[in-house]
């Protein structure tokens, strides 16, 4: 019996390896007389492990047949004794078994190869060097997708409702066209607006960008067009309306001829499709430097585009060219009106060891920005060895808003101790200026280099604000006990020079040095004064009044040694910094003088299993800069509840940051999995030191501390069956974080009291896709644990929110196709009224017209049972924070979508993949 078995096991295991093979046929031809060439040798030599797989020899017509080479990711070598080689790299697929390559052309022996030749399955994701490669043709979109609908295709790539991208994990940083930010630092012109039929490859690599502080690791994607994309023009033309309220409207006209790009786009909108969040606000100057976040000890989360009631204007004008064969210019400008209502609700509890208190608030608010920029780049070849690189830019910005915010606080027995009214306007404009000077120079000898840069940076900054706020501390509606009326008006002026120099020499093959210097100048002051309005009179007030100033000179110098071999990467090296500071107070009359001294060691290793498996680290070591808003001391009452005050004594924070990621894509099954682990270290990092008043309010201001702690785990995987017609895709995340600051108490004569809040996050979850001829499904669900602690009082509230989700599209015979989404969450352990669990559903029905099927007629719905809002619950220190921000809900649009090229043909034909 055992025999039996033994022998069946064999016959299917042979089997199994016949099945499992590919076979290549094509014809070789010489470089020189183009005919075909004889007793060339084809080699098959496995990636992973050089073992030859097989070979043959061509005939004397140049052709060859070699077969029975198992599936995988494999090298075809061509060699022969007069000729250079020639290497094609092949990825493996059942669905593609049969590779014909028409014409192998050696070149000449003293020709140096500059092409690498990608041989690859319908579903191809590998890596190129250190870069990860999608072939977009092998990833089914629906017809007129556009490359946000392709990201979201590809295995390990997320996208979320705001455009943000994720890669394995990872955030990406940048987006790119063709090597090129297009229309300067906002990725979701591309990824929203480009054509994804007419994208070639998805590239994803990591780049390390001195932030300044130290260096930092991000995640670049390149999207790379087709050749066929880059010749001739296309866009679309789209306008929606309920004929009532809401609009949206589009516009996008590309003009492509092999190195000149030109783009003109433009977009309105009042709902939330194009809408705006925080970081905008940051940009342009309204938020003065809230990114701090340690007012109260609250890390507040500062929603996202889609809350509030906006209403966006952006457009602007794309151009790239290479006037000369060794001079390349580019030049964009983009102009941006942007405004949003919001309408927040918010509950704090403040937790202390014996007893509560509670803030209600209410938050009504508007906001406009308007702001030109416009981004100038140069890169000239002087010659084969060297390169000259300018980059300046310039950014207008002006904006408004108006705040006003009612609050009550109740004690733990929720008796009303106080209530405030605030009511803030403000007006702001800013100009920045920025440019970027850079030299490469290469040498004769193979991987020596020379780069020099010089950055130069100005900002200028002026801001009105009229503040009028009252306390009432009586139950009722009576006189106010006390009554601020303010008028303040800032200004900031920020300059800095940065001069950067780097040597590389290599020892050997594997390994070089690398020496590096960097200097950097910054100044910057900013100045506050506040005028107590009186009837008609207005006086100085001397307490909120103030200029400061903060200088900084910065010498670092580096050394790194860096080893490769074909499978191994390995960088360590350390910088040496020393920064003098001279912080002066200029009405106190008083110095801050510093002087630190850091060593900065950083470490990057990769091992290459094969050419799509990957296993990387990296560690650092990062030391930034307090803001001017944290050094300058004088208090800021803008919001009289929670008074902030500089702190001049401030020394630049320092951590250690380790990174561990592994990657792994079958070509022959098409299962991936991504998977990381990150740890951080601060010795000394920027918090908050606390004040709570007996009437609930509180002052706060910056401190350093020792010791935060953060660390998690993350990972997922793609799954498929049924010849990759269902995918499962779970995924985990695991999350920890150990925070300290300082809190004061005087009614419980508590002074200087550390307080560690300790986080612990656990989410998971499983997507479900079903890939047929016309229809496509995608189901799911995520579920959150958080266990939050705190040493000081008792802000232990675990609490659970789950996330499901079901998307459904369907083409639909008559040019018809039909598409729905099912978001529902729950909410759970959350503060009265806050366990609030929205269902929310959208739909569209669309028919296309045309002989080419560009036009797309279709009826959208949004939020069809009208129960969309935004939800925040945040716990920081002995502080939890549940938040409700309006959002817009139900509506109903009439959206008509014209997308054309000069082909005038369909833009489904090359996408729709089966």
């Amino acid at each position: 019996m055992i025999k039996l078995l033994l022998s069946l096991s064999c016959i299917l295991l042979g089997w199994g390896a016949f099945a499992q093979t590919m076979k290549f046929t094509g014809v070789v031809n010489d470089t020189t007389n183009q005919k075909p060439l004889e007793n060339v040798v084809v080699m098959a030599v496995n990636l992973s492990d050089s073992v030859l797989l097989g070979f043959t020899r061509t005939n004397a017509a140049g052709e060859f047949l070699l077969d029975s080479i198992p599936f995988g990711e494999l090298e075809l070598l061509f060699t022969h004794p007069k000729f250079a080689d020639k290497s094609y790299y092949i990825i493996g697929s059942e669905m593609n078994r049969d590779i014909h390559i028409p014409n192998v052309v050696l070149p000449n022996i003293a020709t140096e190869l500059q092409e690498v030749v990608i041989y690859a399955n319908k579903e191809p994701v590998f890596f190129k060097g250190d870069t990860l490669v999608y072939q977009a043709d092998s990833f089914n979109v629906k017809p007129n997708a556009v490359v946000e609908d392709l990201l979201k295709r590809l295995p390990g790539i997320e996208v979320d409702e705001e455009g943000n991208i994720k890669s394995q994990g990872q955030e990406v940083a940048k987006v790119l066209v063709d090597g090129d930010e297009f229309f300067g630092d906002d990725p979701t012109v591309a990824t929203k607006n480009l054509n994804a039929d007419g994208v070639q490859t998805v590239e994803v690599y990591e780049t390390v960008e001195d932030t300044g502080d130290g260096e930092e690791t991000i995640q670049v994607m390149d999207v790379r067009l087709k050749e066929g994309a880059k010749n001739g023009y296309f866009g679309k033309i789209a306008g929606a309306s309920d004929f009532q309220n809401f609009y949206e409207g589009e516009i996008l006209l590309n003009r492509f001829k092999n190195d000149l790009k030109v783009s003109v786009f433009g977009l309105a909108s009042n709902t939330p499709n194009t809408g705006f969040g925080w970081s905008d606000a940051r940009k342009f100057g309204l938020t003065n430097e809230m990114d701090m976040g340690y007012r109260d000890g609250v890390m507040f989360s500062s929603g996202n585009g889609r809350t509030g009631l906006p209403q966006n204007f952006k457009g602007g004008f794309y151009y790239t060219d290479k006037l000369a064969k060794d001079l390349k210019l580019g030049f964009n400008y983009t102009f941006n009106n942007n405004s949003i209502t919001e309408n927040t609700n918010r509950v704090s509890q403040y937790i202390f060891s014996d007893t509560t208190f509670t803030n209600t608030d209410n938050n009504r608010g508007y906001q406009e920005q308007l702001s030109h920029s416009l981004n100038f780049n140069m890169e000239w070849k002087i010659d084969s060895l060297t390169t000259l690189e300018f980059e300046p830019s310039v950014n207008f910005a002006s904006g408004a808003q108006n705040q006003i915010d009612s609050s009550e606080y109740f004690s733990s027995t929720n008796a009303r101790t106080s209530g405030t009214y605030v009511n803030n306007s403000v007006t702001s404009e800013t100009v920045d200026v920025n440019s970027l000077l850079r030299l490469r120079r290469n040498f004769k000898k193979k991987d020596r280099s020379l780069e020099l840069e010089y950055q130069y940076g100005y900002s200028q900054g002026e801001n009105s604000t009229r503040l009028i706020s009252n306390i009432t501390y009586e139950p009722g509606i009576g006189i106010p006990d006390s009554l601020t009326d303010q008028n303040k008006l800032g200004n900031s002026n920020t300059q800095g020079h940065r001069a950067y120099l780097e040597y590389v020499e290599p020892l050997n093959k594997k390994m070089n040095i690398q020496l590096d210097y960097k200097f950097d100048y910054f100044f910057g002051d900013q100045g506050r004064e506040a005028y107590n309005i009186n009837g008609g009179a207005q006086t100085l007030d001397s307490t909120f009044s103030n200029n400061f100033s903060n200088k900084r000179f910065e010498n670092r110098i580096g050394l790194s040694m860096q080893y490769e071999t074909k499978k191994d990467f390995i960088m360590i090296g350390a910088d040496f910094r020393n920064v003098e500071i001279d912080n002066y107070d200029i009405w106190g009359d008083t110095t801050y003088k510093q002087s630190v001294y850091n060593i900065l060691p950083h470490l990057r290793y990769t091992h290459k299993f094969s050419k799509s498996k990957r296993l990387r680290l990296n560690y650092n070591t990062r030391s930034s800069q307090p803001s001017l808003n944290q050094l300058q001391p004088i208090p800021d009452n803008s919001n009289p509840n929670r008074i902030y005050e500089g702190n001049p004594d401030l020394i630049p924070d320092y951590s250690h940051n380790l990174n561990l990621n592994f990657n792994n894509w079958n070509a022959v099954t098409g299962r991936y999995i991504w998977s990381g682990a990150y740890a951080q270290y601060n010795p000394i990092a920027f918090s908050s030191e606390v004040t709570y008043l007996n009437d609930g309010r509180t002052r706060s201001k910056t401190i350093n501390v020792e010791g935060n702690k953060y660390a998690g785990v993350y990972g997922g995987a793609g799954i498929n069956f049924w010849k990759r017609q269902l995918e499962l895709k779970p995924k985990l995340n695991i999350s920890y974080s150990e925070t300290k600051n300082i809190i004061n108490v005087p009614a419980q004569e508590i002074e200087g009291l550390e307080n560690i809040t300790k986080n612990a996050n656990f989410s998971g979850g499983l997507d479900v896709e079903l890939d047929f001829d016309s229809i496509r499904v995608t189901f799911g669900g995520n579920v959150g644990y958080n266990i939050p602690k705190s040493t000081f009082g008792n802000a232990n509230q675990p609490y659970f929110r789950y996330d499901y989700n079901f998307r459904y599209y369907h083409q639909l015979p008559w040019n018809m196709e039909f598409e729905t989404s099912v978001d529902y969450v729950v909410n759970t352990n959350r503060s009265t009224g806050y366990n609030i669990n929205p269902f929310i559903l959208n739909a569209s029905l669309g028919k296309r017209f045309l002989k080419t099927e560009n036009l797309l007629i279709e009826l959208k719905a949004n939020d069809i049972f009208n129960q969309n809002i935004n939800l925040i619950r945040n716990i920081q220190n002995n502080v939890i924070v549940d938040q409700t921000t309006q959002v817009i809900a139900r509506y109903f649009l009439l959206k008509a979508t014209l997308r054309f090229n000069n082909t005038k043909t369909s833009e489904k034909d090359e996408q729709w993949h089966y």
